[in-house]
């Protein structure tokens, strides 16, 4: 029984998520949020200000003011570590797609029909380039969300 009411005790509260407009007034200045304002329209920024009525969010682009009534959730994003893998396959795509030419020249001299290594070595060369120049950009930022608000 002692054990038992021990693991009770190390038990992890539940979520709460709100829908109470005062839970994102109370976010400060500078919190890094996703605002959700549909199923595929989602902004990504710092909050510069809350007020009743709107909400104004600091984009890449620049300062964004949302309306409250367009807004369908709010998450506060918290950096979890950073990673690569996405712009290396991009750049890998790339890079084997700049070797077409070379792939598509080597297939015109061709006459047999039989010799196929160069333009596998072609598209293998240009993905591996690609790959390479992708993993000398820098990290892309990796975050969670924890979602905080949604309109009833």
């Amino acid at each position: 029984m002692g054990l038992l009411s021990g693991c009770a005790a190390h038990r992890v509260p539940d979520r709460l998520i709100s829908t109470d407009w005062s839970t994102v007034r109370a976010l400060g200045p500078g919190t890094e949020v996703a605002i959700y304002l549909g199923e595929r329209d989602v902004r990504y920024g710092r909050l510069e200000q809350v007020t009743d009525q709107t909400l104004a969010l600091r984009e890449r682009a620049g300062l964004q003011a949302l309306s409250r009534r367009e807004i369908e959730r709010v998450a506060v994003r918290t950096p979890s570590g950073a990673t690569r893998a996405p712009r290396i396959i991009a750049d890998a795509a790339i890079g084997a797609a700049a070797a077409l030419p070379f792939v598509l020249l080597f297939a015109a001299h061709d006459e047999q029909g039989t010799q196929h290594g160069a333009e596998i070595a072609a598209v293998a060369i240009g993905a591996g380039a690609g790959a390479v120049l992708g993993a000398q950009g820098p990290a892309g930022q990796k975050f969670r969300e924890r979602i905080l608000y949604i309109r009833p």
